[in-house]
């Protein structure tokens, strides 16, 4: 079972970053690197020390340890996963029950959603939409998806359905106004919400020729 942390104030320092950033935004199924550094009180590097990387606010879990330099600076790379709040505590005594910690680090996922779609459909039939929802956890009740088109200079949400248990969904869509030959693109969307741990995401353009 994971090691549960408590911070509080301290005389050592460590400061934290994501890429030099306090909040980053990545795709889904990227990583990223926590990078910092650990200070005595008279500024100098804390040098040997072993630093753990928390995950969440109020008593966060160790999501792993490393060790910093000579200079005080240390590095641990997150493995993918959903959203998470980071912190870098370094325990300043042997003894001591609490950790020095860093400000907190916000690092936003993007949800990862495929979309596949006919790819050539005559004037007035309907082409189809399936895909899936990569991320889980998914909430009981399902996810929406919206499913977009490019239209006038700007994405446009025709139809939004809900993705099942396991991450799926399908839809269809009937071309009645389209009276010459024309390719369009299309893409799906899922749109953040408090139940599913993960950012606004879009899946990869996926383009039907009608005629």
């Amino acid at each position: 079972m994971p090691l549960r942390f408590t911070c509080a104030p301290s005389n050592v320092t460590v400061s934290a970053s994501l890429h030099g950033r306090k909040v980053r935004r990545i795709h889904y199924g990227g990583s990223s690197t926590v990078t910092g550094r650990a200070r005595n009180p008279d500024g100098s590097p804390v040098g040997g020390a072993g630093v753990s990387i928390l995950i969440g606010d109020r008593k966060p879990l160790a999501l792993g340890d490393t060790v910093t330099g000579p200079d005080g600076r240390f590095s641990f790379r997150v493995r993918p996963g959903k959203n998470r709040i980071l912190h870098a505590g370094y325990r300043p005594a042997a003894d001591s029950p609490d950790l020095a910690c860093s400000r907190s680090l916000r690092l936003n996922v993007r949800a990862g959603i495929t979309l596949k779609a006919t790819r050539h459909v005559h004037r007035g039939g309907r082409v189809r939409f399936r895909g899936r929802l990569l991320g889980k956890p998914i909430p009981r009740v399902g996810k929406l998806i919206d499913l977009q088109a490019f239209d006038a200079g700007r994405w446009r949400t025709f139809e939004t359905v809900r993705a099942g248990r396991k991450g799926r969904y399908r839809a269809s869509y009937r071309f009645v106004r389209t009276t010459a030959p024309r390719t369009f693109r299309f893409r799906a969307r899922a749109r953040r919400e408090a139940r599913y741990p993960y950012a606004l995401g879009t899946s990869r353009v996926t383009r039907v020729r009608v005629g």
